[in-house]
């Protein structure tokens, strides 16, 4: 029995808790998938017999863009500038995820790799936390804007080399 805000929190506590939106929408919402689904909240008085109900809409979208393909990488000191193109995905809606590691990587490993997020272009300077004389595996993936991520791209390899700058060799 909910009486007065009491239902409020009832509801705030399930939402706090591990709700799965499969269980909020009542029906399996797989990866790589898009569609429609309502959330029904129903309250009912029961001294009262009295139900009222809300509706809200919202557009589950699950579906990962397409991976990119990663073209060059150009080493410097200390640095790396990647490239990439990607033909796929709607550029207005999409950005990039550069990640790297002095170990080759895959899907399961990003979490202990380095990256770089937020990149609405197709290139980046990549200069913080490299070192010279290090291979680095380059990997890029595009996320949309109901952050779901693509899978990787191709891994290229790359080795930052200190360089002498003009005023160096003068």
């Amino acid at each position: 029995e909910m009486n007065g805000a009491g239902w409020i929190e009832a509801f705030l506590e399930m939402m706090a808790g591990e709700a799965t939106l499969d269980e909020l929408i009542g029906s399996e919402c797989t990866s790589n998938s898009e569609g429609d689904a309502t959330l029904y909240i129903i309250i009912q008085n029961t001294s009262a017999s009295d139900v009222k109900y809300q509706t809200i809409l919202f557009d589950v979208d699950l579906r990962a863009p397409s991976a990119p393909t990663l073209d060059e990488l150009t080493s410097g000191d200390a640095r790396f500038v990647a490239k990439w193109t990607d033909d796929d995905n709607d550029a207005e809606d999409t950005e990039y995820v550069v990640y790297w590691s002095d170990a080759p990587f895959g899907e399961d490993d990003l979490e202990d790799v380095d990256g770089k997020s937020g990149i609405d272009a197709k290139s980046i300077a990549i200069e913080e936390g490299l070192s010279n004389e290090v291979t680095y595996y380059v990997s890029v993936a595009a996320r949309d804007e109901a952050d779901n991520e693509s899978a990787l791209s191709n891994q290229l390899e790359v080795m930052p080399a200190s360089t002498t700058d003009f005023w160096e060799g003068y």
